[in-house]
């Protein structure tokens, strides 16, 4: 992936402002680069020169890079897929916008202060302070532990893969916990790869994919024990012991190895308490915004819905870019509330193994061999110098 880089570097389109000395600028800042970020920065850039030339969009985030962690399961089981597949340079990509309305500062936001309107960023360099008129926090979620799930900032990605690999390569008796896409597609790729190894899916409810409707999560259990994965549902992991885990029935799970896919914690601690729920995530109006702060946004995992997918990721960002952009062109922002399309019915694909899988999709439950086309296949890394490019997302929609 690493010597497809040089093709993102192109020349800035020029400078198409002519008569800009009466119309106000904007200071859009961007908080988080991983999926709901890099969508958001792209949309409003692709318009941004045209309605607001003396504006500028600064994009903030602890490293230059973008992880293409949909295909985290496959990238811990597998010999054949290595980091360098799946990480790939995302700076690049904004070459293609004006140099004077664009910004990456990499460096992780430790603080930010309404009354100024500035956000503070820990750099290389020290700390800096950087103003904004438009705020959009998109900092996502972080998994329960270091196992890189999520394009986790506080940890060594590339550390933490390689070390995860070689744990999951070295044991013959692996616990997962989790009865989510995560954790199943997880234990479907390690029974394919290495049919050898004892695998033990424990799910706390009382059926897998209960985001979905049952017949999925009844296929997604017939597909695992098929590939001779052992599936404990009703029961949760609640800790490690010398031997196995620990679960919440007394009883002892015994294993070489233990991977936590369950739950996610926001990555919050830059963003002020009162903004934030019981839970910790953004909370957020009938607009996306900050209650009391109508230029705080937030788009992605961070705001505190009660589910979070790719389609909430998509429709989000999609809403708050539109009412940036129609800032910039000189209109009344949030004049018609958030309304969600498909993020929130049961829309998932889950694969299972390297031919199969299961999900719901269109309202119906998704065929095996969809699933394996759609996703499973290849855990679509062909569409990452797309995303990254910001030409579509991975709904394949373009922005």
């Amino acid at each position: 992936m690493g010597n497809n880089i040089a093709r993102f570097y192109c020349p800035p389109f020029p400078d198409t402002a002519s008569d800009s000395t009466t119309m106000p600028s904007e200071n859009i800042v961007i908080i988080g680069a991983s999926w709901a970020g890099l969508y958001t920065a792209h949309s409003i850039l692709k318009t941004l020169p045209k309605d607001s030339p003396n504006s500028k969009l600064i994009l903030i985030n602890p490293t230059s890079t973008f992880y293409w962690n949909v295909a985290s399961p496959r990238l811990l089981t597998s010999s054949l897929l290595e980091a360098s597949d799946l990480f790939i340079d995302l700076v690049p990509g904004f070459a293609q916008y004006p140099a004077q309305n664009f910004e990456f500062i990499q460096g992780t936001a430790t603080s930010i202060v309404p009354t100024s309107s500035t956000v503070t960023v820990r750099t290389s360099e020290g700390d800096k302070q950087v103003a904004y008129t438009q705020l959009i926090i998109a900092s996502g979620a972080k998994g329960i532990s270091n196992v890189p799930w999520k394009n986790t900032p506080d940890i060594d990605l590339l550390r933490e893969i390689s070390n995860y690999k070689a744990k999951i390569a070295a044991a013959n008796t692996i616990v997962i916990s989790g009865g989510g896409p995560t954790a199943i597609e997880t234990a479907g790729e390690l029974a394919t790869e290495n049919p050898s190894k004892k695998v033990i899916l424990i799910a706390g409810e009382a059926r897998l994919l209960p985001g979905l409707p049952a017949s999925a999560g009844t296929e997604a259990e017939r597909q695992l024990k098929a590939l001779n994965v052992e599936v404990i549902k009703g029961v949760r992991v609640e800790g490690e012991t010398e031997t196995g885990v620990r679960t919440s029935d007394g009883k002892t799970v015994e294993a070489e190895f233990f991977l936590p896919a369950h739950g996610v914690l926001p990555n919050n601690s830059f963003i002020p308490k009162e903004w934030q729920s019981v839970g910790g995530w953004l909370e957020c109006d009938e607009y996306l915004r900050v209650k009391d702060h109508p230029n705080v946004w937030g788009v992605g995992d961070i705001v505190s819905y009660s589910f979070r997918n790719v389609g909430a990721v998509n429709e989000t960002t999609a809403y708050v870019s539109t009412a940036i952009k129609t800032i910039l062109a000189g209109g009344q922002a949030a004049t018609k509330k958030f309304a969600w399309g498909i993020a929130n019915k049961p829309v998932a694909l889950v694969p299972i193994g390297k031919s199969g899988g299961t999900g719901y999709f269109f309202f119906m439950r998704a065929w095996s061999w969809l699933v394996w086309y759609l996703k499973g296949k290849d855990f679509m890394i062909a569409k990452l110098p797309t995303v990254v490019e910001g030409q579509v997302n991975t709904m394949g929609k373009k922005l």
